[in-house]
């Protein structure tokens, strides 16, 4: 399973938990609130965007398609990438 599979399929209530918890396993720190906010603006946008271009595409497939945009873009970030 990828990262966005798992966490969708976790219980962690809301969006900003799973957020959290991507935050803690990539980067080894919670997400401050501003990173929160973006990530949810990023995954909204994501999803509405692909159903605009996708109109037969499901919501649910939508949603998991953003997680995994999220996942990849955090993947690809400095943070990431480098270690201090």
């Amino acid at each position: 399973l990828d990262v966005a599979t798992t966490l969708l399929a976790t219980d962690q209530g809301d969006d900003a938990g799973r957020t959290g918890q991507l935050y803690e396993r990539l980067y080894g720190r919670p997400p401050t609130p501003s990173e929160v906010a973006r990530t949810g603006a990023f995954r909204d946008q994501f999803a509405k965007g692909l159903a605009a271009d996708e109109p037969d595409t499901s919501p649910s497939e939508c949603n998991l398609r953003a997680w995994q945009a999220l996942c990849q873009t955090l993947l690809a970030s400095n943070e990431f990438v480098y270690l201090d």
